[in-house]
This record gives C-alpha cells, structure tokens and sequence, in this order.
C-alpha cells in the first residue's frame, strides 16, 4: 500500500487543492497499475514524514497482523484505526472481518496444553557461548589474539578452561 497525492482544481473558481488515496499496487502482465482502495482525504494532523508508519499500520491492521511492540505516533495510530474501520465498513478489497486466530481444541485428558507454574521452574548446568565468542572477537578486531598466549603459559590457559 502506498498514499498518493492527488492535486485537483476547481474550473470556476479557479482555485487549486489536493487530495490523497491510499492505494494498492498490482500488475496486469509486465505493467504496474494503481488500485485506489480508499480516498482518507486531507490527512491533516499527519505529517508527511508518518506516511509510511500509516499505510504499513493500515497494512498490519487489514491483513489480520498483531504488533507485539508498536512504535507509532498516537496520531497516525488513531487515523489507521479510522481508516481501517472504513475499509472494514465499505467492504473494500482485501479487508477482512475477523483476525485469524488459531483454535484450541480440547480433547480432555489427552491435551496439549498444560499448565506450568513458572515459579517452580529451575535450571541445571547452564552454560553460556554468546560472551564468550564476542570477547574472543573483539580481542582479534584489536589485535590482542597473541596475548595470552605470549604473556600466559598454556599450562595457565588450560587451568583456567578447567
């Protein structure tokens, strides 16, 4: 989805304005064409830098996807949602009723689902690669790879990986 800006003018009065639709990209053999899905109007109290947040917000919105950590301005939040509620209304291409939610059938005793308490949960013999490896490239980014071996014995090293 994109936004368009659509510039129009008034034959009587000679008076020039714009407009934006929210569009939709699509190809018909090896030409792009532009499917209008909405004219949302003015925008106003959108910047134009937060056209992209809105039409990926308005995106997420209509193909049923859940953000987990949202970052958008409050404003662009609230018109995406209005927006939406009107592609929802109209009955417009490619909007859905419902989000796709996965079912969780019950099937008694023999069920998937369990129930844990996290608070007894405890961990054995955990071991870690992740510190290790990055110190290990940044003492080569450094220069200091012969370090240890040049100033430690290797008896040492060993001892110390023990």
């Amino acid at each position: 989805m994109f936004i368009k800006k659509i510039d129009k003018s008034n034959s009587k009065t000679g008076k020039t304005y714009y407009t934006y639709r929210l569009c939709e990209p699509y190809r018909i053999e090896n030409k792009v064409r532009h499917r209008n899905i909405l004219n949302p109007g003015l925008l106003e109290g959108i910047r134009k830098e937060d056209f992209k947040l809105l039409y990926d917000r308005i995106e997420q919105k209509v193909k049923g996807i859940t953000v987990l950590f949202l970052s958008v301005p409050e404003a662009v939040e609230k018109e995406a949602e209005f927006i939406y509620r009107r592609i929802l209304h109209e009955k417009l291409p490619g909007s859905k009723i419902e989000t796709v939610t996965p079912e969780v059938k019950e099937e008694g005793v023999h069920a998937d689902i369990r129930k844990v308490d996290v608070n007894s949960i405890e961990n054995e013999d955990s071991r870690t690669f992740g510190g290790e490896w990055l110190s290990k490239q940044m003492l080569n980014a450094c220069g200091l790879n012969g370090f240890f071996p040049q100033y430690v014995g290797d008896e040492e090293i060993e001892k110390q990986i023990e």
